[in-house]
């Protein structure tokens, strides 16, 4: 099983969110990404964002 973490500033801090990956990490899943949920761009000084298309087979 693939799982897509999100984790929200100021909900989830680093440590909380650390632990949980460790969780996920020591049963064996796969983490396939993270989604910063709630994210305030105003407060934050650095962002990164991306995206792709891929082509259906």
């Amino acid at each position: 099983m693939v799982f897509c973490f999100v984790v929200r500033p100021g909900v989830a801090d680093y440590n909380s969110a650390t632990a949980a990956k460790k969780m996920l990490d020591s049963t064996g899943q796969k983490v396939l990404g993270v989604i910063v949920n709630g994210a305030d761009m105003r407060q934050e000084p650095y962002h990164y964002s991306s995206y792709y298309y891929t082509e259906k087979k």
